[in-house]
């Protein structure tokens, strides 16, 4: 598995946006509603680096459970994997909780992505290629 992004909750898009322009962070997207999921979504990239930026739009949202802290944070790694089907199988039988299963995910071309947690390396995403 190669890591596609770190996604980091933030409570205000724009401001974090700008703090990572200066820390060399340049826009990879636009900003995306995801209407699904309840959040706006950017891309930005240093380098090989690439980071999610999402924001909470509504009370339902996706990222809910996180939201409740109220704090900025990274929240999750994203990892690309070949055959999403078979990549959630196997950490399913390696003790992995799947928290939303393989969808479509607007913010990456409509990739399909899939979250599953673990207690020893807490929530992760996997996006197909």
């Amino acid at each position: 598995m190669k890591i596609h992004h770190v996604g980091y909750y933030v409570q205000d898009i724009k401001r974090a946006r700008n703090i990572f322009s200066m820390m060399g962070f340049d826009e990879e997207s636009e900003q995306i509603y995801d209407e699904e999921r309840g959040i706006n979504v950017l891309f930005l990239t240093n380098g090989e680096n690439r980071i999610e930026l999402i924001e909470k739009c509504t009370e339902e949202s996706d990222v809910d459970f996180i939201a409740k802290g109220k704090r900025s944070m990274p929240y999750h790694i994203c990892y690309e994997v070949n055959n999403i089907e078979e990549s959630v199988d196997f950490l399913k039988q390696n003790r992995f909780i799947v928290i939303k299963k393989p969808s479509n995910a607007i913010a990456i071309q409509n990739r399909r992505v899939a979250f599953l947690y673990c207690k020893e390396c807490g929530l992760i995403e996997l996006v197909e290629k």
